[in-house]
């Protein structure tokens, strides 16, 4: 069970004492320290659980950022889909309109055919 802390306290207290640095109050760089200390000390107590609460809540956060990406490839996808069909029932108009003129067009052709044929 250390081992599975450990790898947590790695992340906790740099990211702790990396909150002192940043802060613009002497005293928060004291209170920040502190806090590390008395998470460091609690750790065979009831830190371990605050730990392993954190541990899971940031794999959580890893997990949903996989999933946010994925739903947004997916909705990227579906996006370039649409403009596709949006694009082919265009086209699909644009042939109906051509339909008619050609098939009467063909339809003269044939005419012209059958009646040299029959001369």
């Amino acid at each position: 069970m250390f081992n599975r802390h450990k790898k947590c306290l790695v992340v906790v207290l740099p990211s702790l004492n990396s909150l002192a640095v940043h802060s613009n109050e002497p005293t928060s760089a004291i209170k920040v320290d502190n806090a590390v200390a008395k998470a460091a000390s609690l750790f065979g107590n009831q830190g371990g659980n605050l730990l392993e609460q954190f541990c899971a809540a940031t794999r959580q956060a890893e997990v949903l950022k996989i999933y946010d990406q994925h739903i947004s490839d997916q909705i990227k996808s579906q996006t370039e889909e649409k403009r596709s069909l949006e694009k082919q029932l265009k086209d699909i108009e644009v042939t109906q309109q051509e339909v008619l003129p050609l098939i009467l067009r063909m339809l003269g052709s044939l005419d012209k055919f059958v009646q040299m044929d029959l001369r």
